[in-house]
């Protein structure tokens, strides 16, 4: 179960902070003579807070799933910290770091990485249900909302995840990830394969779960026009820099 949110905590433990993120390339059978390469990300900050959405845009090969991976604590950088509460993720004592992890959800492009093909769908978001730190009535409410939303097809439910369509797979994995409640939530390229009811269902949830959930979600995604309606603010990565291209007045 995800570490319980004790309320007496600084609101420093509200803030995912990325500072001086370097990355340099990796590929396998690489010589030491190829670390003059210019590193794919180089000295990046970033700040996510809890209640908040932000977007991610850059280049394809940029390093935007690098960072996302970074932050959430999948990646180590070649150097600078990844924190919450002034607690680096990364290097702080066993316990601590798998505490902290905990509070992170980091949703890849492709739903294979993450879903296990032969549970069934139901089964699936069981799991994801009984990872949310609140078990309360509001909990109840915000389970019902959101697998009555355009995400979800009642009759997946004993299908097993193996059986639906990618975009389908994509729809669970959202939605899987909406259902645990993390405090901080980084998904890439959520959008992919979705339109229409599906792709303002995954909208939707975004904003209850910043403005009603408090968490705070990074979306990277090519996708401009979603990520104009659902983010407070959208950067651009180009490697060395993260440059604020939008901002919701």
């Amino acid at each position: 179960m995800l570490f319980r949110r004790n309320h007496s905590e600084p609101a420093e433990h509200d803030v995912l902070r990325a500072d001086k993120i370097t990355m340099g390339y990796r590929s396998r059978g690489d010589s030491p003579a190829l670390s003059v390469r210019p590193p794919i990300l180089h000295e990046i900050d970033l700040q996510l807070h809890r209640g908040s959405v932000i977007g991610l845009v850059g280049r394809t090969g940029v390093g935007k799933t690098t960072l996302g991976k970074i932050l959430g604590g999948l990646l180590r950088p070649d150097s600078g910290s990844v924190t919450i509460g002034g607690l680096d993720i990364l290097k702080c004592a066993p316990a601590v770091s798998t505490r902290l992890r905990r509070w992170i959800r980091y949703v890849p492009q492709n739903p294979d990485a993450s879903l296990p093909r032969r549970v069934s769908v139901s089964e699936a978001l069981q799991e994801a249900r009984d990872l949310a730190p609140d078990r309360t009535t509001g909990e109840q409410d915000w389970w019902t909302r959101a697998v009555r939303s355009q995400l979800y097809e009642h009759d997946w439910a004993d299908r097993s995840i193996g059986e639906l369509s990618l975009g389908e797979r994509r729809r669970v994995m959202n939605l899987r990830a909406f259902l645990t409640n993390p405090r901080f939530l980084i998904l890439d390229e959520p959008f992919n394969g979705l339109h229409g009811d599906a792709k303002m269902a995954t909208l939707d949830i975004l904003r209850i779960l910043s403005v009603g959930r408090r968490s705070g979600i990074l979306v990277i995604s090519h996708d401009a026009q979603a990520l104009s309606r659902a983010c407070d603010t959208v950067y651009e990565l180009d490697g060395s820099s993260l440059r604020e291209t939008k901002r919701t007045t």
